[in-house]
């Protein structure tokens, strides 16, 4: 017998040792020595070598064959309907945009802090715009505390919740406010000065040495800039807060023709020129412009210490209409619409939208229905906790039936579609009125 080389005796060794070793475990613990793994069925073996590898492989191929497939299936479909752009406004089916009356806020303060008036400043279109002028102490609902005058909001919660006040009195949404402290005045008005003023009623010094003196007559007066936060913010000794309004209501329109007269002088208003005051101020120099009070009732406080002013609910609807034809929100306040004319003689049903829009509507779109020949108006809303609003923006227009659609529809709350019911006692309606564009168009 050949004698084992080192290598293989080393080995050898090994394997001893480790046999050893097991047999030791299982004689001290009278365990078994250790099992054998477990071997997978032969079948099971199969599959995962073979089967699995192959069903994959046709798996992956099916891919690009179902892809195909599904894309001629779509491409050959004759279900549904065709959806096309309709350029002609004349044509059933168009539709466009309608953008929303632009507003914004103006909160003039007085001296220490307290707010002299609002005047709310809108574009209102075809060439009108408006002033509304708000006392300081009008009422304002706060939510969780009732109502409080829109001066002492001011105070204590600063301008934005005075705009969210002007926005649920209003019920117009209003992007944007603007705070002017008695100091600001010299340079705002300084390119214009001196400015002339209608004044209303004559303007008497309050206190002081020269209480009682009149310090503005009544009448067309010069204005100079750094007079014009005395004219604005004095209070003559026993004036009525309403006809101090009117005299700021005076001052606007005289600030505003002004600017229309040296509209093409560089910064005629100073500051920002595409957004802001100035955007607003140089449109509404370009305008027939309307300033009035808001419609308010007043009421003297029972110590004597003051007035306080409660917007009239049953007119400040008809009344901000007239200034914000097409308002867009606040959110959730009014039902978002889509106004389409059934009868090719409505012009795009502008007048029902402005009516619509009075009485609690937001109109987002406006055009054609799919045909001309529709008999009876209908508003139909897609969500039944609408149906009360609808129906009083039906009882609005006179005419017409409410229906309810089960159909899911995201980009209006209602749709409505005047019909001959609406045209017999309306003629034909002027179209205008409003910046229009087709949906998702830059503008026009």
């Amino acid at each position: 017998m050949t004698a084992p080389t080192d290598e293989v005796a080393d080995t050898l060794a090994e394997d001893a040792i480790a046999a050893m070793r097991v047999a030791s475990r299982a004689g001290r613990h009278g365990d078994p020595a250790d099992p054998a793994p477990p071997r997978r069925p032969a079948g099971a073996s199969a599959w995962w070598r073979y089967g699995f590898p192959a069903a994959l492989a046709l798996c992956i191929l099916a891919i690009p064959i179902l892809i195909v497939s599904g894309a001629r299936v779509v491409l050959d479909s004759r279900e549904g309907r065709e959806i096309r752009a309709i350029t002609d406004p004349s044509a059933p089916g168009w539709e466009a945009a309608v953008d929303p009356t632009p507003v914004m806020a103006v909160a003039v303060e007085g001296d220490r802090g307290v707010l002299d008036h609002l005047a709310v400043l809108t574009l209102t279109g075809d060439g009108n715009g408006g002033v509304i002028v708000i006392p300081p102490t009008t009422l304002m609902p706060v939510p969780g505390a009732g109502t409080m005058p829109f001066d002492a909001v001011y105070q204590l919660r600063g301008a934005n919740e005075v705009r969210d006040g002007l926005e649920a009195i209003l019920a117009v949404g209003v992007p944007e406010i603007r705070v002017i402290r008695p100091g600001e005045w010299v340079d705002l008005t300084a390119p214009i000065s001196p400015l002339t003023v209608t004044n209303t009623d004559p303007v008497t010094a309050p206190s002081g040495g020269s209480a009682g003196q009149v310090i503005f007559p009544r009448g067309a007066i010069d204005v100079p800039a750094s007079q014009v936060w005395t004219f604005i913010g004095t209070k003559s000794p026993g004036e009525n807060e309403l006809s101090r309004m009117v005299r700021t209501g005076a001052f606007w329109r005289a600030w505003i023709q002004a600017i229309a007269a040296q509209r093409e002088v560089a910064g005629v208003v100073p500051g920002e020129v595409d957004s802001g005051l100035g955007r607003f101020l140089r449109s509404l120099a370009e305008k027939r412009v309307v300033v009035a009070t808001l419609p308010v009732v007043r009421f003297l406080m029972p110590d004597g210490s003051g007035e306080v002013f409660d917007p009239i609910r049953e007119e400040v609807p008809s009344f901000v209409a007239q200034y914000v034809p097409f308002p867009a929100g606040p959110e959730g306040q009014r039902v978002r619409l889509r106004v389409l004319d059934g009868t090719g003689r409505l012009g795009h049903g502008m007048a029902a939208a402005r009516v619509l829009a009075a009485n609690g509507g937001q109109v987002d779109k406006v055009g054609n229905a799919s045909t001309f020949d529709v008999e009876t108006t209908t508003l139909t809303y897609y969500d039944e906790g609408l149906r009360g609003r609808v129906e009083a923006l039906r009882d609005a227009l006179g005419v017409g039936e409410v229906v309810k659609s089960d159909a899911l529809n995201v980009a209006v709350d209602a749709t409505v579609v005047l019909g001959a019911d609406y045209a017999a006692g309306r003629g034909t309606d002027p179209a205008g009125g409003t910046n229009m564009r087709p949906p998702g168009g830059g503008g026009g």
